[in-house]
This record gives C-alpha cells, sequence and structure tokens, in this order.
C-alpha cells in the first residue's frame, strides 16, 4: 500500500474522517509502517497551523502511536517557521494538559533537542504548562549546549533559592566529562556560593564578572566557552 501520496492530501484537505478510515483499514504491520512515514515524510513539510491540526488529530486518534510524530518539529525550528502562539497549537497544548497530562514531558523530552533558540524551549515548557524549575532542569540536562545551558542558569536564578537541586544539576554536568560542563559547575559554583563543591575546576570565576556572565547570554556563552570577560 502506497499510503505517503494519500496521507499527504488527506491532510492537506483535513480530511480527518478520511484519514481515520484510511487508518482502520490497516493491517498493525501496515498501521505500523504509517507511523513512520506520517513522522518522517508527511509531518516535516506541512506548515505551522497544519503541523499542529495535524498532530491534535492524531494524538486524539491513538496517541500512544503518534507521540514521537512531535519529532517532526525540527524543519519549522530550523526555519524559525515555529510557533506555540497560533489558535492550533494553543488547542492542541489544551488538549494535552487537560488529556495526556502524564505526556508532557514526554513530549519535551522528544522535541527540546531539536529546538535551536531560547525562545523556542523556553516556548515548548510553556506551551505545555512545565514550570517547575525542577522538571526544566531535568530536560535541559539531558542537552549540551550553550542555549540549554543559558535556559538551565536561568531556571536556577529562578527557583527560589532551591540550592538542593542547583548541586544535583552540578552532580549531573560532572558526570558528563566534557569542558562546557564543568565550565557550567563553575559558573554555578560561584554564582550560588556553592562551597560544598571543591574548585578544582579550570575555569576560575571571579565575583566581579558575574553581573558580566548576568547580563546577556552572548555574555553567558562568552564564559561558558572558557573565554574571559571582554
Amino acid at each position: 500500500m502506497v499510503v505517503s501520496p494519500v496521507i499527504e492530501k488527506l491532510v492537506h484537505e483535513r480530511n480527518w474522517d478520511g484519514l481515520t478510515q484510511l487508518f482502520q483499514r490497516m493491517s498493525n504491520a501496515e498501521f505500523r509502517k504509517t507511523e513512520n512515514v506520517v513522522r518522517n515524510i508527511v509531518m516535516p513539510h506541512l506548515d505551522n497551523d497544519l503541523f499542529w491540526e495535524t498532530y491534535h488529530y492524531l494524538l486524539v486518534f491513538r496517541h500512544q502511536a503518534f507521540l514521537p510524530a512531535i519529532t517532526a518539529i525540527k524543519r519549522l525550528a530550523h526555519f524559525r517557521q515555529l510557533s506555540f502562539d497560533s489558535p492550533s497549537a494553543i488547542a492542541l497544548a489544551a488538549y494535552v494538559v487537560n488529556q495526556l497530562p502524564d505526556e508532557r514531558m514526554k513530549m519535551v523530552r522528544m522535541a527540546i533537542g531539536l529546538l535551536e533558540t531560547e525562545d523556542q524551549m523556553t516556548g515548548l515548557f510553556s506551551w505545555l504548562g512545565i514550570d517547575q524549575p525542577a522538571q526544566r532542569a531535568s530536560a535541559l540536562l539531558s542537552l549540551t549546549t550553550p542555549v540549554a545551558y543559558y535556559i538551565l542558569f536561568q531556571t536556577l536564578r529562578h527557583a527560589e533559592g532551591d540550592r538542593e537541586l542547583v548541586l544535583r544539576c552540578c552532580h549531573a554536568l560532572m558526570r558528563k566529562s566534557d569542558d562546557m560542563s564543568f565550565n557550567m559547575v563553575a559558573i554555578l559554583r560561584e554564582y550560588f556560593g556553592l562551597t560544598e563543591l571543591k574548585n578544582t575546576l579550570s575555569l576560575r570565576i571571579q565575583p566581579y564578572e558575574l553581573s558580566y556572565i548576568d547580563s546577556s547570554y552572548a555574555n553567558f556563552e562568552h564564559v561558558l566557552l572558557g573565554k574571559r570577560p571582554r
């Protein structure tokens, strides 16, 4: 069964009843192949509004099968066409929050590494109502990029003095054993006064440099990459 052109046509027509009928006629093996077709061929080429409408339909139809289709978000993110504020995105978020609340962190973990900017990543969290610092930190620690570490830094700054959370993040960062993660620990150690951590890190942050780091993403990234303040 050649389903890709058929599914594309039904999706662009927003013919959800027709798509349901097509899916229901498939054998289990055919449906499993179709999941990949939808995720890898159909979804990546949709515009923002149709992407969220289609994903909404798929989650209502069978969320266990189609939850990973969120990974098709990569193209929209790369070309800066992604919006969590469109009516279709807002409607989907309401459905997920009310009907599939336990799937939200799975969606975040699958999508966040495909996003490229601070606004996209923080938008993803807000879109799904992921407001707890520990939840955000858990997702961000799965990445090793300057933008993820900057959002982690801002998250911990607003965690209302949760020193234990900052320490847990530092230990998780040290387990990564790469230069950027060790530099992130050095920043957190000095910023939060974590005297519990031995200062054996190669990057040394002076107290007067904290306001520089705190003032912008560009300054934070500059120091995170091991450079001295300009």
